[in-house]
């Protein structure tokens, strides 16, 4: 296993990927590190998730869902190994609220990068409709999800992580130019 040993000796740079999903009150951190205790099971609180106190996560995550029950709005959150998903109330909104959620996910997981810099992406995810295929006896519906990155690795400086703000590649105008972009790109539907 000379791989795995080498490979857990290699640095993984602090890295965030954001991910905006159609639906707007749900956000999904990807993280390059690991979030959860136990290999590969759920943690959450919230909406129809099990309290984290019935399982043993680990103390990041406790730590980390404790910070994150504590912002207004915050309504659920999901823990995977390298993964948080956050729900938020609809009378609130991420430009308000998405830079401490972030900020604390930083503060947690990146402790080194106060006063250094992370690296973020962002994807933005958005649903729109085409005919269903009607081939078959399918549950095709119509409805397709598509998926645009808005940044790539952009480098972010972490003055403070509690405003850690990274809103721009997500704010409307971002949705906008990643659209445009799917709209020159040629359509990959498979509607066979």
């Amino acid at each position: 296993m000379p791989f795995v040993e080498e490979f857990a000796m290699t640095d993984v740079k602090p890295h965030v990927k954001v991910v905006q999903h159609p639906n707007p009150t749900r956000r999904s951190f990807h993280v390059t590190r690991e979030v959860t205790e136990g290999g590969s099971e759920r943690y959450g609180f919230g909406d129809h998730y099990f309290d984290i106190d019935r399982k043993k996560p680990g103390e990041l995550v406790k730590l980390l869902a404790d910070r994150l029950r504590a912002i207004p709005g915050v309504t659920s959150a999901r823990f995977e190994p390298y993964e948080i998903s956050v729900g938020i109330s609809e009378a609130f909104d991420w430009s308000d609220i998405g830079p401490v959620v972030l900020g604390e996910i930083v503060n947690v997981l990146f402790p080194e990068t106060l006063g250094n810099t992370i690296e973020i992406s962002a994807n933005i995810g958005w649903s729109y409709y085409v005919r269903p295929s009607g081939h078959s006896l399918d549950d095709d519906d119509g409805y397709r999800v598509r998926y645009k990155d808005t940044a790539k690795r952009e480098v972010v400086e972490v003055e403070d992580p509690q405003i850690l703000d990274v809103e721009r590649f997500l704010n409307a105008e971002a949705v906008q130019k990643a659209e445009q972009k799917v709209t020159a790109e040629p359509m990959a539907e498979n509607l066979d």
